[in-house]
């Protein structure tokens, strides 16, 4: 067996103790086990998850480095995340398939409302104009895109920036709203300014994962696109058990999945 797949199982059953004691809540014992990891690898990830998961830092040593923000992170352009999608080719299949789906709904609509669940840093809204730029028969009059959020605004406002200097230079009529509520469950279909000229569309890229622990909060929300009825609904999610109450069947399901198999195959590409 070659050395680094000696040091790849090693790494599994150390991640495996260590998550089965956060499981029991023994979370010195998890810390000790992680630091038998830091000789072999960098274990930054699940010491957070440790954190999440009790609120309050495994370790004196944790308390150095304050919690990281997966979702906020997406949120901004920095050159980590933009890296990761050019070099993910799984990422870039999932959004083409899903705005291509979009743009054979609207084909020949003159205003068209995107309902993006989870906008994140908007890359995926770039394809769809350059894609809208190209039909010269039938150019679209509007592109709105409204963006439902429970916080990080400001971020959020600054992908809208973006995204209406690149269609400025493509010489698209974009307009960007939000619906900013503070709890899901308030969402109601009077907030979206619709209008019947417009064929609408609702986007939903990795946007329910976190939201199946919430009690009624996916029902909520589909209950007011049925009101809305759209054209057309996109959702991506993993296929993958990785909202189970029980900490280590999420990270046994994660290491088993086809997204760890694909994340794993494009790195050693790289």
């Amino acid at each position: 067996m070659l050395a680094w797949h000696i040091c790849s199982t090693k790494l599994d059953v150390l991640l495996l103790a260590a998550a089965e004691k956060v499981c029991y809540q023994q979370y010195d014992c998890a810390s000790r086990l992680l630091k038998q990891c830091d000789y072999m690898s960098s274990t930054t990830a699940l010491r957070e998850k440790i954190e999440r998961e009790t609120g309050k830092p495994s370790s004196k040593g944790l308390r150095r480095k304050p919690l990281f923000n997966i979702d906020e992170a997406m949120m901004c352009p920095n050159p980590t995340a933009l890296a990761c999608h050019g070099e993910l080719s799984f990422c870039q299949i999932t959004q083409f398939v899903g705005i291509q789906a979009i743009i054979e709904n609207v084909i020949e609509a003159k205003r068209i409302h995107i309902i993006d669940l989870a906008i994140r840093n908007g890359v995926q809204w770039t394809v769809l104009m350059q894609a809208l730029t190209s039909r010269y028969e039938c150019p679209p009059e509007l592109l709105k895109t409204t963006i439902v959020a429970t916080d990080a605004k400001h971020l959020i406002e600054g992908t809208g920036k973006r995204l209406l200097s690149f269609t400025q230079s493509l010489g698209i009529h974009f307009a960007f709203k939000i619906v900013m509520v503070s709890n899901l469950l308030d969402l109601k279909e009077d907030l979206f300014e619709l209008d019947a000229k417009e064929r609408v569309a609702v986007y939903a890229t990795f946007a329910f994962r976190s939201m199946l622990a919430m009690p009624n909060r996916i029902e909520n929300i589909m209950r007011v696109i049925r009101v809305i009825n759209p054209c057309l609904m996109v959702v991506s999610e993993i296929e993958a058990n990785h909202n189970s109450p029980i900490f280590v069947n999420r990270l046994i399901e994660f290491f088993s999945s086809s997204l760890h198999t694909l994340i794993d195959s494009n790195l050693h590409e790289t």
